[in-house]
Formats: C-alpha cells, structure tokens, sequence
C-alpha cells in the first residue's frame, strides 16, 4: 500500500500539491488498514455541509497479487468522506468509532 498525502487550501504549498508519499509493506498493517476501510460504514443519500473542508487529502494506492488496482481518497478535513470510486463512506466516526481511529493511522504514518 502506497499513501500519499496532498495539500488543501490551508497550506504553504499549491492545493493539490503532493506534501509527502510513504510505501507501507509490513502485510499485516496493510491487511489492518484494508479491515478498517472495509469496516466504514456507507454513506446514505442526500446533500451534506462539510464548513471546514479544505480538499486535504490522503490516497491509499493498492496492487493486488492478481494485478487488480485500488484508490481509496480519504478527506481529513469536513465530512471526512472516503471513497475507492464505487462505494462512499465517513471517517467521522458518526457511522463507526473505526472512523477516526483509521484516519489518525493514515495520518501518522504520512507524517
């Protein structure tokens, strides 16, 4: 798993500027991380209000034995969505406490 973390509009640097890149290859970190993602509860439909949302973010990047690829987006600011493309859901701990416990991970190991 690949983590790379990008600047929003509370930064020195450009938004969307990539800030920093770490490749994590302890498995049972990776297989920790997926569970947790895994265990996001889904968002449900309907318009959300995300005031303090700056467009930080962190992507997870996988590459599965069998050459399946996967990018999950992790917002860290606002509504904390998360999303791999098909399926959304929130790290802000309303749906599940996995939520900010996963985004505090992600966050100290991009540090």
């Amino acid at each position: 798993m690949r983590l790379c973390r990008y600047s929003g509009l509370n930064s020195a640097l450009p938004p969307g500027s990539l800030v920093r890149s770490r490749l994590l290859q302890d498995r049972r970190l990776v297989t920790k991380l997926v569970r947790e993602f895994d265990e996001l509860k889904p968002l449900t439909p309907g318009a959300y209000n995300c005031p303090a949302d700056v467009g930080s973010v962190i992507l997870a990047l996988l590459g599965y034995t069998d050459g399946e690829q996967v990018t999950i987006e992790v917002d860290i600011t606002g509504c904390q969505f998360v999303t791999n493309g098909d399926v959304a859901a929130t790290a802000d701990g309303f749906g599940t406490p996995v939520g900010p416990t996963l985004e505090h991970e992600l966050a100290s190991l991009i540090q």
